[in-house]
């Protein structure tokens, strides 16, 4: 009996183990957030890891359009923000709560510039 009740505990728990109902991280959708007297703007596309989209950034010297391309490795989002006549921009970021993203710009003039995203 003993046996039994081993295999049958161990089998509910192991049944257990992978909710497919369970919410899948997103990150699909349009963010935005300031930081130092400027603003991203960004429209993501999330298919599985693989993240696209659009964007602009504004700041005191004017505003510039923005192709995104990345991934998301759940909490990470990791995304290189290019523009015309740019250096990249190097977003990487942890996704905190379902709308928002906090981290951090570097490349084209940035280094290591905290900015928090919200989702729109």
């Amino acid at each position: 009996m003993r046996r039994f009740a081993s295999i049958l505990t161990f089998a509910l728990l192991a049944a257990c183990g992978g909710d497919s109902t369970a919410p899948v991280a997103s990150v699909a959708g349009s963010w935005s957030g300031s930081s130092n007297g400027g603003t991203l703007t960004m429209t993501l596309t999330q298919a599985d890891g693989s993240i696209s989209g659009n964007g602009q950034i504004n700041g005191p010297g004017g505003a510039e359009a923005l192709v995104v391309n990345g991934t998301f490795a759940a909490p990470t989002l990791s995304v290189s923000l290019t523009a015309q006549g740019f250096e990249p921009i190097n977003l990487t970021a942890s996704l905190v709560n379902k709308t928002q993203l906090v981290g951090a710009l570097n490349g084209s003039g940035f280094s290591n510039l905290s900015i928090v995203l919200n989702k729109q």
